[in-house]
């Protein structure tokens, strides 16, 4: 798995955190919420039947999810509207290829990633 591939399955893990705790990771106590996530984490990699060391998970990026407590940056999130708007004119005008199946961006690196799931 690509380092991408991680931050997806750690973010899957925050929705079903989210699902179960009715609030982000770290939105209250960020140290209570570390092990919380890591369970939430399991639990999505058990749904896809993926092996817990199959996928290296570092404690200090569920720290980092955590820590945030679920904050949105507004540039990233208007860059990522700016993409969906994209692919949804590719769609409409029937030009060019849309994005197959999941597109995941990453800030830090300003690198993108396709993955298909």
């Amino acid at each position: 798995y690509c380092e991408a591939a991680t931050y997806y399955m750690i973010l899957r893990g925050v929705d079903r955190f989210r699902t179960e705790y009715k609030n982000y990771p770290g939105a209250l106590e960020v140290e209570p919420d570390i092990g919380r996530l890591k369970k939430s984490i399991e639990k999505v990699l058990n749904d896809y039947h993926i092996p817990l060391n199959a996928i290296a998970i570092k404690d200090d990026y569920i720290h980092e999810v955590c820590r945030y407590g679920g904050a949105e940056l507004h540039a990233m999130a208007a860059f990522m509207g700016g993409c969906a708007a994209q692919e949804a004119i590719k769609i409409l005008t029937e030009q060019y290829i849309p994005v197959d199946n999941l597109f995941l961006f990453n800030t830090m690196t300003s690198k993108t990633t396709q993955l298909k799931i």
